[in-house]
């Protein structure tokens, strides 16, 4: 939940805060107030899944000079507990008895005990690794109200380090069958150490082995796949950060490679000049992150003859400047990381002025320029951003598919939001439609949703995260802008 807090003062109201989120729980402390006058205050609570939620309204009148005051001193730490210290303080009247209260994240603000002529406390009923609040109020003789310096302490209970797990060999090439997946582990306190150990295809959420004490498994593993597991360390106070790592099966790791096609221009097509887009599609069954060749004659002989006009891009298109009259052939040649090289396809076109031109479609999820394949967050709004042509004569209409079995429908708002329940892999597109009622090729972005949770139990982010700084080595990008288009240009390496 996060908060709005609003004061109001002699009829002027203020929000004192937006979207606040104490992570040791719901406190503000508001200074400068002055004394003697009276103020109002309310909160409002908001969260993306739920309507708003506004508390009552509170009143209250701060003290005027000669009040009873404390001094928070010092808290100090044993296995146990806490121990808070306070004392009188020389800038106020002398206090008769405090209230002593403690705020943390789950309890709020608990009065651990009132009226109390005590000036410390012990406390032994802390959640390790919490972070908390606590203040006195002081009374003088007559029951005024006064008011502690400073006006609350901070304190992390934390008497636990939480333990540590090590892959050694994060990445891993090995034949089918049984796999021993091994791993390391350590806690700073000694504490005995237990694991939880998560594989699978997608994104290591699949729980294999809960709750064991050795540091070795033995799993099944088939052939041609890539597989993602993680170790999550626990004591008996805590769960330690996720190691990860990779395994690929096959003939000494594997010689699987992707398949796809061309997309447009098709073979024997005529296309309008100047900009010409050339568009294929590639899917990997391990999905591994794909690389990309483009093979490009404008003399209609043999694409593959010479040298590669794109080698290793990371963009499933690339835009190019074409004269009228030429005739070109082309080819795509795809290589996953730490695999062999497939040849998509071939296809010859003839650039003709009398050729109908289509719309451009590129679609952005989260901002993430020229992705083929993004990881988001379950139950976490996600962007979705289509490409503008403002050479175009009228508007153009936008179709935004997000994979999951819902659409936008055609809209002339190039942005849409959309919100994915479960986690998996979906294929998100963007269809693009001009005034003549031509559409563009859909533009498909691969969209990995991974649990949303925010425990330490974090799930390993799809093979983009973990390999695609890799694919960027080879891959360089130019923004250019050109009639109806406008764009963003497959590079070279």
């Amino acid at each position: 939940v996060l908060y709005s807090v609003w004061l109001e003062h002699d009829g002027e109201t203020t929000r004192l805060v937006r979207q606040w989120d104490d992570p040791a729980g719901p406190v503000l402390v508001v200074p400068d107030l002055v004394p003697g006058e009276s103020y109002i205050w309310w909160v409002e609570g908001d969260n993306p899944f739920s309507p708003k939620g506004v508390s009552d309204r509170w009143s209250f009148t701060v003290a005027s000079d000669g009040v009873p005051v404390a001094q928070l001193d010092d808290e100090q730490f044993d296995l146990d507990g806490v121990t808070l210290f306070w004392s009188p303080s020389a800038q106020g009247a002398a206090p008769d008895h405090y209230d002593v209260h403690l705020v943390d994240h789950t309890g709020g603000d608990t009065l651990l005990i009132a009226g109390t002529g005590d000036t410390s406390l012990s406390f032994h009923d802390l959640v390790e690794d919490t972070t908390y609040h606590w203040y006195v109020i002081p009374y003088d003789a007559d029951g005024g109200q006064g008011h502690s310096i400073p006006s609350f302490r901070t304190f992390v209970y934390d008497t636990n380090s939480p333990p540590t797990a090590n892959i050694s060999h994060s990445y891993l090439e090995v034949t089918p069958g049984p796999h021993f997946l091994e791993w390391s582990g350590n806690d700073p306190d000694g504490d005995p150490i237990s694991y939880d150990i998560y594989l699978d295809p997608v994104n290591a959420t699949d729980l294999v082995a809960g709750n064991i004490n050795n540091t070795r498994l033995q799993v099944d593993l088939d052939a041609d796949r890539m597989y993602f597991w993680r170790v999550v360390p626990r004591d008996a106070q805590s769960v330690g950060e996720a190691a990860v790592g990779v395994v690929v099966t096959g003939p000494e790791g594997t010689d699987l490679g992707a398949t796809g096609g061309l997309l447009s221009p098709t073979d024997g097509a005529n296309v309008a000049p100047p900009m010409v887009n050339l568009t294929w599609e590639a899917s990997d069954p391990l999905n591994r992150t794909l690389l990309y060749s483009l093979y490009l004659n404008t003399s209609g002989g043999d694409p593959l003859a010479g040298p590669p006009l794109v080698f290793n891009a990371t963009t499933p298109w690339f835009v190019i400047e074409l004269e009228d009259g030429t005739d070109v052939s082309w080819a795509v040649e795809v290589r996953p990381l730490r695999g062999p090289v497939s040849l998509l396809g071939s296809a010859s076109f003839t650039v003709d002025q009398g050729a109908t031109e289509k719309p451009f479609s590129r679609l952005v999820v989260n901002d993430v320029i020229n992705a083929t394949d993004v990881v988001v967050k379950a139950l976490e709004a996600v962007s979705f951003t289509g490409s503008d042509d403002p050479w175009d004569q009228g508007p153009l209409e936008y179709q935004f598919d997000f994979g999951d079995g819902t659409a936008s429908g055609w809209t002339e708002r190039s942005e849409a939001k959309h919100t994915y329940l479960k986690e998996g892999v979906y294929n998100a597109s963007l269809t693009v439609r001009d005034p003549e009622g031509l559409t563009s090729e859909p533009s498909v972005v691969q969209v990995t949703v991974v649990p949303g949770d925010t425990s330490s139990d974090e799930p390993v982010p799809g093979p983009t995260a973990a390999l695609g700084a890799l694919a960027m080595l080879g891959a360089s990008l130019v923004a250019f802008s050109a009639r109806r288009r406008y764009i963003t240009r497959g590079g070279t390496g």
